[in-house]
């Protein structure tokens, strides 16, 4: 054979090579990335340009079914939009989704509510850019009810009081 044919043979397999490390390589960096989410006590979800799930944490599937019941089976893929519903707040969420898609962040707590139950989340949102481009958004929340009930309890004693010092006071 050629020397110029072996020179081509030789280049296309470090070629191949390079590409079964770089897949290597991605593959373990996904898997990383993945356990990290997935052990967060937080719920952790990814959303793309048009509000599609690109992924989610064990945590955030959880909420959904304990919020959306049976009603939806939610994929990757599949829109968030139907949750806004669920939520009983379209407006809210698509206005916080659409001003982090265009490179807002925000932090902020919110109640969930269903005919079951309620839960206050401390929600974060930020824009998720590749090449100086946003492609997403993620968002985390952690359970936060416990607190808010205790301020909200704290609250009330408070009121209370005041309310007893005022009448005492006349």
């Amino acid at each position: 054979i050629s020397s110029f044919t072996y020179f081509i043979g030789q280049a296309r397999i470090k070629g191949q090579r390079q590409i079964i490390q770089q897949r290597d390589e991605i593959t373990w960096q996904n898997g990383l990335l993945k356990s990290v989410i997935e052990s967060s006590d937080s719920l952790v979800f990814a959303l793309d340009l048009e509000l599609k799930f690109i992924s989610y944490n064990s945590q955030c599937a959880h909420l959904l079914k304990q919020f959306a019941s049976d009603k939806y089976e939610f994929r990757e893929g599949d829109s968030v939009r139907p949750l806004f519903q669920i939520a009983h707040d379209t407006t809210f969420w698509e206005e916080k989704f659409a001003k982090t898609l265009e490179g807002h962040e925000f932090d902020f707590k919110y109640e969930l509510k269903s005919d079951r139950s309620s839960i206050w989340y401390h929600f974060f949102l930020s824009p998720i850019c590749h090449l100086d481009s946003i492609v997403g958004l993620i968002c985390s929340g952690k359970d936060v009810t416990e607190d808010v009930l205790q301020k909200l309890a704290s609250q009330k004693m408070s009121d209370a009081l005041r309310q007893s010092e005022k009448r005492n006071n006349l």
